[in-house]
């Protein structure tokens, strides 16, 4: 059940963190001089930023499971979002307000903003998205030992934690999940029943 992503900055896997290689004691090797006239200069562009007027539309979407819905803080206009992976635009006045104010329905997250141009303009909430769990990382959760489950959803924006209880209903439900270990773990943190969807009784 991963979302798709549409024109966002890459964000970091915040469930499976590589561990960076460092070599050390290497020896130096020869370089060749090169010539001065052998070099060619490359040419580099810088993108232009991108300016938005106060009712632009902005393409963002639900990552809850259900309806959302947002209300604008400048229009007072509501925007509905159906269901998990709704796409909706939003006037750019009205996020960016949002944004501002630091409204739970952008930092919990409950919808993320899909224009790259407005996510590089607006600096706080690039940098939440940067280290910010993403919709490609659940699959990745659901591999997690149950004691690094629950640290995760702890420090996991709430919009997040319903759809992972969401996606492990399914997954039970499917036959794909099958860890009582892990099940056991989601049912004392969501406070939930999930093992009676499942006929296991011992450890994997």
């Amino acid at each position: 059940m991963a979302v798709k992503k549409t024109n966002t900055t890459t964000h970091k896997n915040a469930f499976v963190k590589e561990a960076e290689s460092v070599v050390e004691n290497t020896k130096p090797e020869t370089v060749e001089t090169v010539k001065a006239e052998e070099v060619v200069p490359i040419e580099t562009s810088k993108k232009s930023v991108k300016k938005f007027n106060p009712d632009d539309m902005i393409l963002c979407q639900s990552i809850c499971v259900g309806q959302t819905f947002v209300k604008g803080f400048k229009s007072g206009t509501i925007y509905t979002f159906e269901a998990l992976g709704a796409e909706e635009y939003i006037e750019y006045r009205d996020l960016v307000a949002a944004v501002r104010s630091k409204d739970n329905i952008i930092f919990k997250p409950f919808i993320i903003v899909l224009d790259e141009d407005f996510i590089n303009e607006q600096k706080t909430l690039k940098s939440f998205y940067e280290n910010m769990y993403t919709p490609e990382d659940f699959e990745e959760f659901f591999k997690l030992r149950p004691n690094q489950m629950v640290e995760a959803l702890n420090n996991m924006p709430i919009g997040f934690r319903e759809t992972i209880k969401s996606m492990a209903v399914g997954k039970i439900q499917d036959g794909v999940f099958d860890s009582v270990a892990r099940i056991k773990a989601l049912d004392d943190y969501f406070g939930t029943k999930m093992m009676l969807l499942t006929e296991l009784y011992g450890e994997n």
